[in-house]
């Protein structure tokens, strides 16, 4: 069964850690009539972002055993549709996001002491994101 709500466990501890009292149900019928519902979640993780790294690049880094530095970024978040209540329509809601690039190899070391760079991608607040999202998509304020 964790398989088959693998994904929506995963959106509802998001909603949890952003401030909402998520609940599973198995059919949209279970919503209570006025309470808004998330429907057609998905996680998003993409390594193959505009910015990640050429195949040039990954054939280097691992030729030269992490010497000559990578250059990459991912892109995270959720996609869904948000009803504001059980007969509203759909509202496709994106909180996905590109992390700013980062570095990795043995020469990245140094330049991670440097502002501009950084070893691990950095996605920010993604709790807030997701948080203002719902809530844009609600039509209240933050």
């Amino acid at each position: 069964m964790a398989g088959r709500w693998g994904k929506s466990l995963a959106l509802a501890r998001a909603l949890e850690d952003a401030g909402f009292r998520p609940a599973l149900v198995t059919r949209a019928a279970d919503v209570p009539a006025n309470a808004p519902f998330v429907d057609n979640a998905r996680a998003v993780y993409d390594q193959q972002a505009d910015c990640s790294a050429t195949s040039l690049g990954v054939l280097l880094f691992v030729l030269s055993a992490g010497i000559v530095p990578l250059f990459d970024c991912d892109r995270s978040g959720y996609q869904f549709d948000l009803h504001r209540s059980g007969d509203s329509l759909a509202r496709e809601v994106d909180t996905t996001f590109t992390s700013p690039q980062y570095v990795r190899g043995w020469l990245a070391i140094p330049l991670t002491w440097l502002p501009r760079y950084s070893s691990t991608p950095d996605f920010g607040d993604a709790r807030l994101r997701l948080r203002n999202a719902l809530l844009d998509g609600l039509g209240e304020t933050r």
